[in-house]
């Protein structure tokens, strides 16, 4: 397993981009993102060393960067893994993830959440902000938000709460608000 812990004091965004697996994310007050990076299967050491687990400030923040599945050769997804992330970040971080086969969940407060996920599950607890999703394949369940855009082209969608509305699109799946 890799672990790597950065300082971010200010606003943080997670940029994420795994193809299988599962991502976790917690929240809480502390000033620092800890990264925990599993590869499972074949060869998962080298699939962990391959992944990109970075972190850059920006003018209004901190970028933490994760992806894995690049592989040295390039192309994103080129190397077949299944990954099991764990991030701990601050309260209000703005997460971004691409995922192809991987469920991602939310646990805490978020400032906006965009997921793209190809076949996987979205959850998270509360996102002050946006919550943008893009599911081909998988279910979506918000709590509490301030706003929702959630494309789903199979899968089921439910918004507990949504202080500013919903735009919901689903070509097979229940909805629920």
């Amino acid at each position: 397993m890799r672990s790597e812990t950065f300082s971010t004091p200010g606003p943080v965004t997670l940029d994420i981009r795994i193809p299988a697996g599962e991502v976790e994310i917690e929240t809480d007050n502390a000033a620092e993102t800890a990264v925990e990076l599993e590869a499972r299967g074949r060869d998962g050491d080298a699939l962990e060393q391959d992944a990109e687990i970075s972190m850059r400030e920006r003018g209004d923040g901190y970028e933490v960067r994760i992806e894995a599945g690049r592989g040295r050769g390039g192309g994103f997804f080129r190397r077949n893994g299944d990954y099991r992330v764990r991030v701990a970040a601050p309260r209000g971080t703005t997460v971004r993830a691409n995922l192809a086969s991987a469920d991602i969940t939310g646990r805490g407060q978020f400032a906006g959440v965009d997921v793209k996920v190809a076949s996987g599950d979205v959850e998270f607890e509360d996102v002050a902000g946006e919550a943008d999703v893009d599911a081909a394949s998988g279910d979506v369940r918000l709590e509490r938000i301030g706003f929702a855009k959630v494309n789903s082209a199979s899968g089921d969608v439910a918004i507990d709460e949504s202080a500013g509305g919903a735009e919901v699109n689903t070509a097979s799946g229940d909805v629920e608000i």
